[in-house]
């Protein structure tokens, strides 16, 4: 019996490695290993007051703070039963556009775009293409921009709190980030055409998808979840999600015992017709759909990244074109329970607080998009390998690959 063993597998968020056995040649059963410590988050926000356990969670991630920020808020606000303003909301949607943003542009250049030009590390990407690599700068730094106008800072956010945000942001400041989307936007076209030219491995392998879904609108910040043809409300979905026990310090998660995958792949796959205008001209890559080829997930992040852009754009004028600048709703402290689901870059997000009368956390629960997906890119590494054996590329290379297209974050799967 022969071992495929990579001890620490490059250019992902977070260290990780690959071990398989081989039969005969096939795989036998292929594991990513995750070489990241527990953190117990979760036991660091039980027993804190409410206003902290969302400030806590955000340090999960420096890249998905955004996100566990504002799930951990949506969940109290669920268990204090309040409604945030119009207004509020869209900020927050501002918010996690700008997350996507930052995360996908970051992704798709400095992590998984340098396998396909045969570089070893993004600084050699830069060197081969410079004009790109200013462009992705400048992209990831106007997604900073909005969370330092909209969140207070550019990291772990200030100003988002139960019932809002503490203060508006001034209305000079967001006519600012208008007129720094359209150079952002053209810098993003430029990295869609490079991604069309890559030489993706033809791959498929037919699996569920599931993420949030709504009836008019790409869904990131709110919605029921849509999974292999059915809608179910959230927290009927997240009640039959099961947590199991790994050797390393995550937990795999299966919906009704079964896995899949979430993420850009999946969100376009369940409803690209909610996407933008400008988005939707990139599609025609993907079609048909649904695509069952995981390696295009970072195809799909730049279909995102175009689209979220145009949503900015968008959400900024409405804001701005509604003169109420109300952005805080009063609500009373009580006992309750909550649960927080939005979109981050990499899946379905989803928090689980129950609160006491005196606003005091009893119980925390955090199920993130990495965890949701693992069982499946296991699937996904094990079928690639045994159809690509003589692929010139190597085994380590496919590896690799197929492991930096799922895009994932150890930080988070380990919280």
């Amino acid at each position: 019996m022969k071992t495929i063993k990579i001890s620490h597998i490059e250019k992902i968020e977070g260290h990780g490695g690959f071990l398989a056995n081989l039969l005969d040649g096939e795989v036998d059963k292929a594991e990513f290993i995750v070489a990241e410590g527990a953190r117990l988050v979760e036991a660091i926000i039980r027993g804190r007051n409410y206003e902290e356990g969302p400030y806590v969670a955000s340090r999960i991630c420096g890249i998905c703070s955004v996100a566990h920020n504002l799930t951990g808020i949506k969940a109290i606000e669920e268990a204090f039963k309040v409604k945030i303003t119009p207004q509020a909301e869209r900020l927050r949607k501002i918010l996690i556009l700008a997350e996507f943003i930052q995360s996908h542009t970051a992704h798709i250049f400095f992590l998984a775009m340098a396998d396909y030009f045969r570089a070893t590390t993004d600084l050699e990407l830069i060197k081969q293409k410079p004009k790109l690599a200013n462009e992705v700068i400048l992209i990831r730094n106007f997604g900073n921009k909005i969370k330092e106008v909209i969140g207070g800072r550019y990291l772990h956010m200030l100003t988002p709190k139960v019932g809002g945000f503490t203060k508006a942001p001034e209305d000079r400041d967001l006519v600012e980030l208008q007129k720094m989307i359209e150079p952002a936007f053209a810098g993003a076209v430029d990295l869609m055409r490079e991604l069309q030219k890559l030489n993706y491995i033809k791959y498929e392998r037919k699996t569920d998808f599931s993420g949030l879904i709504a009836p008019k609108e790409y869904a990131l910040y709110s919605g029921e979840i849509f999974f292999s043809g059915k809608i179910y409300p959230a927290k009927k979905f997240y009640l039959n999600l099961v947590e199991k026990e790994r050797k390393d310090p995550v937990k795999k998660v299966l919906f009704n015992g079964g896995h899949y995958m979430v993420g850009a792949l999946a969100r376009i796959n369940l409803h690209s017709k909610n996407l933008n205008k400008e988005a939707k001209k990139y599609l025609n890559f993907l079609e048909p759909l649904p695509n069952y080829n995981t390696i295009l997930n970072t195809y799909a992040q730049g279909v995102e990244l175009i689209h979220c852009l145009e949503e900015v754009e968008k959400l900024i004028k409405e804001y701005l074109r509604d003169k109420s600048r109300k952005v805080f709703t009063e609500y009373k402290v009580r006992e309750g329970r909550g649960l927080g689901v939005t979109e981050a870059p990499r899946g379905t997000l989803f928090h689980d607080y129950i609160v006491d009368q005196y606003g005091k956390i009893l119980s925390a629960n955090i199920i993130t998009p990495t965890a949701q997906f693992l069982p499946n890119l296991e699937f996904d590494l094990k079928k690639f390998l045994d159809e690509n054996k003589k692929n010139k590329l190597g085994q380590k290379k496919l590896i690799e690959i197929m492991v930096r297209s799922y895009d994932p974050c150890l930080t988070c799967a380990v919280h």
